[in-house]
């Protein structure tokens, strides 16, 4: 029996160099895959974070768009500053008011 661990031990020790390298491998290759874990974990929760930021905040801007539409900040352009009539509507309309305030006066 003593002859047999002393066999083992020989052959131990003729692979023992080998043996380290290959430990020493596995081991850069669990911690390798741990980091890109980690990583893979931070990076899901950055997006995952980023999308629910950015639905919120495109919520909140539907919501305030539907309280202040352009139609309802803007005054009547009554003096067409903007210059959106025509010709042909600020004609019509001329004659229109004259002849409003030409019954006013004739009624009083």
């Amino acid at each position: 029996m003593s002859q047999e661990k002393v066999d083992q031990y020989k052959e131990s020790k003729k692979n023992r160099k080998e043996e380290v390298a290959k430990k020493k491998k596995m081991a850069k290759l669990r911690r390798l895959i741990a980091w890109a874990v980690i990583a893979l974990i931070v990076v899901g929760l950055a997006v995952g974070i980023t999308i629910t930021v950015v639905n919120q905040q495109k919520a909140n801007a539907e919501s305030q768009a539907e309280l202040y539409n352009e139609g309802a900040m803007l005054l009547e352009d009554y003096a067409d500053i903007q210059g959106t009539a025509t010709e042909a509507e600020t004609e019509t309309e001329a004659p229109a008011e004259e002849a409003e305030t030409e019954t006013a006066e004739e009624a009083e």
